[in-house]
């Protein structure tokens, strides 16, 4: 029914752009706000009905990526079960790597309960960053005192209501490029360690937290190592997108660890950590001669169907929204709650992210 579009680049990346970004706008104000009296009421079923329509968008994502980006997705290595509670963890080769991570979820089926761990300015960023505040992903402020609490809230609140996520980590902490490869091979020659060239030496102190936590709380079923590559062009961020320089391929490595066989003491955590950093790099070094990833593919599912109806239901949905603002009043002023009570979140609560965190602690953690 839909196929893939021919037309310059420049087109194809201004119309991504325009739809993403209008979707992640117009989605806080007609899908997210009108569940939050659930934040108050079921904390748990609000959890998972904000997540069906946020996994709405990250589908439509991943619609425009094949059909305007034409990217070509090639996956190798285990499965993803998207019903585990799981820590991913992946090389960080671009800014672009968790968007285009959408891409290879959505193949194991639904990227609903995913979670990414970005930079905390992204939070801020007016219709995505609202979205993915109400969405709980994890913001990073790089200040381990700070990070240490935060995750320590949100883990303990994804325990307390019973939630399965998929936590994606980037241990690296920012994305590869010649300065960050530098500054990271600097570090290594302090520290007596090899220097990379397609990878960057890792962060361990938030992967091993993450581990300990979710694993003393019952809620880590897996431990999925993903190395991604780019063999044809690497994007670096978003200004490519809005330019049409997709990337034309993505290949996804990935390994299922069980997280009983992962080390229990937090010096040999981190030694583990930095051992799968160092076989990427050993594994890119090849992929970049090669142009792919010597690995047989998993099972994957055809996500065209699902491509169908999420077009079907952003085309009604986005007509239906803009229509309603042109013509009634009330539905301008609406958006201009949803607005300020966004605002407010932000500057009196630190986001949707925690304010729901501390809603669920206030009124039903003390009556556990």
């Amino acid at each position: 029914m839909f196929h893939s579009i021919t037309m310059s680049p420049i087109i194809k990346g201004l119309l991504f752009s325009i739809i993403a970004y209008s979707a992640s706008l117009l989605g806080p104000f007609y899908m997210l706000c009108p569940l939050m009296p659930l934040m108050i009421l079921n904390p748990p079923v609000y959890r998972r009905l904000t997540d069906i329509m946020i996994s709405m968008w990250s589908t439509l994502v991943v619609m425009l990526m094949d059909k305007l980006g034409n990217i070509k997705v090639v996956i190798t290595g285990d499965a993803v079960d998207c019903s585990e509670a799981s820590l991913i963890i992946m090389n960080h080769r671009t800014r672009l790597d968790w968007l285009y991570f959408f891409t290879c979820m959505q193949r194991f089926g639904s990227p609903r309960a995913l979670k990414v761990m970005l930079k905390k300015p992204l939070k801020y960023v007016p219709g995505a960053g609202w979205a993915m505040q109400i969405g709980q992903f994890i913001f990073v402020h790089r200040k381990w005192e700070i990070d240490r609490m935060v995750f320590d809230k949100i883990l303990s609140y994804f325990i307390d209501i019973d939630y399965k996520p998929q936590i994606l980590l980037f241990p690296e902490g920012t994305d590869f490029s010649e300065k960050t490869r530098e500054s990271s091979n600097r570090f290594a020659a302090k520290n007596g360690l090899l220097p990379y060239d397609y990878v960057l030496h890792p962060r361990t102190t938030g992967f091993s937290f993450m581990i300990d936590k979710m694993r003393t709380g019952d809620m880590l079923d897996a431990v999925y190592d993903v190395t991604v590559g780019y063999p044809r062009n690497i994007p670096h961020g978003e200004l490519d997108i809005v330019t049409g320089k997709f990337a034309k391929e993505v290949h996804f490595h990935i390994q299922r660890h069980d997280p009983h066989m992962l080390p229990t003491d937090q010096t040999q955590l981190a030694e583990w950590c930095m051992n799968r950093w160092q076989e990427k790099e050993q594994v890119l070094q090849q992929f970049y001669q090669d142009k792919q990833f010597n690995h047989p593919s998993p099972p994957v599912i055809d996500t065209e169907p699902i491509m169908q109806q999420t077009a079907i239901f952003w085309i009604i949905t986005m007509t239906m929204a803009l229509v309603t603002i042109y013509l009634l009043s009330v539905a301008r002023w609406y958006c201009l709650l949803c607005i300020l009570c966004h605002v407010i979140a932000e500057q009196k609560f630190s986001g949707f992210d925690l304010l729901q965190v501390n809603i669920y602690n206030r009124l039903f953690k003390r009556r556990n």
